[in-house]
């Protein structure tokens, strides 16, 4: 049975999500279709990076991931999107818009690239029936080599970086999850690295719930105090039991999160 997951910014109000799922079972009534997310905010290709990054080696082998996180009017601007794409990565395949997103899934792992016969700057119609047909022939055991054409091609997107200095560390929102979660880009061995044993001071924009210590995990937490832990993707995260520590603190994507050491 083939197993197909769906990340998008498509929502659950209108009829796109289940038309594609109507379009792909009347195909291919065996498919098991996975729902990962469909709460993706429009065109944010940092937030459904991140989504992705932490999900897709949990699937089977052979899992077909579909991408659908794009702008569909700026799609047909010819500099913008180049190809539709499919990519191995582990025996994982994904396929979606070359927007960048691919470059923020994976940074230096090994993957196979592939440009698929789906022309996005078509009708729509026209590139929806493209689509749907290279996931009937992967739905039937095609190869992704037998669909698309081997490329080393692919738009670059930077995520914003940690900024390293003597007396600390500056990094930035890169996601923030349905109960308030605040995740940031600082990473635990860069922190481990840079704090060499020193107490440091995390800055959280409300100086009465600034930290100077990290938890083991959110479990560990008073109720109504926040915690900064590292969550299981080793990224430096901000929660608060019972309510939301974006909230709270008042932090939103892409807002700076400072740390100083003594």
């Amino acid at each position: 049975m083939s197993l197909l997951t769906l990340t998008t910014d498509w929502g659950n109000r209108d009829h796109h999500l289940a038309a594609f799922k109507g379009e792909i079972l009347r195909m291919e009534p065996g498919v098991n279709i996975i729902d990962i997310s469909h709460e993706i905010e429009m065109f944010n290709i940092i937030q459904a990076s991140y989504i992705l990054k932490n999900s897709i080696t949990k699937f089977p082998t052979g899992t077909i991931h579909y991408i659908g996180v794009h702008n569909l009017c700026t799609g047909r601007t010819k500099d913008i999107f180049k190809h539709y794409l499919g990519v191995i990565y582990q025996g994982q395949l994904l396929i979606g818009f070359d927007t960048g997103i691919f470059s923020l899934i994976f940074s230096s792992e090994e993957i196979q690239i592939f440009k698929l016969p789906v022309d996005p700057y078509d009708t729509d119609e026209n590139t929806n029936n493209q689509l749907m047909t290279c996931l009937g022939k992967l739905f039937r055991g095609a190869r992704m080599e037998e669909i698309g054409t081997p490329t080393t091609d692919l738009v670059r997107s930077l995520l914003p970086q940690p900024a390293v200095s003597p007396d600390g560390i500056r990094g930035a929102v890169i996601y923030i999850d349905a109960n308030g979660n605040v995740v940031t880009n600082i990473r635990k061995e860069l922190f481990e690295k840079e704090q060499a044993g020193r107490r440091f001071t995390l800055f959280l924009r409300k100086e009465d719930y600034n930290l100077n210590f990290i938890k083991k995990n959110l479990r560990m937490s008073e109720e109504t105090d926040p915690v900064a832990y590292f969550n299981s993707s080793g990224y430096l995260e901000i929660a608060l039991i019972g309510a939301s520590a974006s909230g709270l603190l008042g932090l939103k994507f892409l807002d700076t999160i400072r740390m100083e050491f003594e």
